[in-house]
């Protein structure tokens, strides 16, 4: 016999898997993120620039390495989505700086698809290497996973 629920009827305690609506969980506090963005293309970087601030991060943009040295040292960006072929100088060499400096999420953005790129980004710990032309969702899988890991930063949170 299959037991109905109604007004004055007591119910069932929620079963294991199942979702009690009581309980609230509260959205984590907004993440302020300082994004450098160091890229020679103004299409491409107008393009990733305003994919980040629908996200929530706060852009700054360099088109050299020299600008890019200098946004550093004035911004003091938490993020640096970074092209390797810059009018200057590689931009795994500004990577190398701003690691030095303290920035710990990169995401590499660029045309190029050699293999010694491709494993210098692991010797880099790059978040991401994404290859042009890319897809705005493969950046947006990217900066998710920057804000997660900032986010388990900030909370103090230690997951192996």
């Amino acid at each position: 016999m299959r037991r109905r629920f109604g007004p004055g009827s007591t119910p069932r305690s929620p079963s294991a898997g199942s979702i009690d609506a009581r309980v609230s969980v509260s959205p984590p506090a907004p993440i302020d993120v300082r994004a450098l963005i160091v890229e020679d293309d103004d299409a491409c970087a107008a393009a990733i620039a305003a994919h980040m601030r629908l996200h929530g991060f706060v852009i700054e943009r360099a088109g050299t390495r020299a600008e890019a040295r200098e946004a550093l040292y004035r911004f003091r960006p938490v993020l640096i989505s970074v092209d390797l072929n810059l009018p200057d100088g590689h931009g795994f060499d500004f990577v190398r700086e701003a690691r030095a400096f303290g920035v710990e999420q990169v995401i590499v953005v660029s045309g190029e698809r050699q293999r010694d790129n491709v494993i210098a980004t692991l010797e880099h710990e790059v978040v991401h290497y994404l290859v042009k032309p890319m897809r705005l969702s493969e950046l947006l899988r990217a900066l998710l996973v920057v804000k997660a890991s900032l986010a388990v930063k900030r909370d103090g949170l230690d997951i192996p």
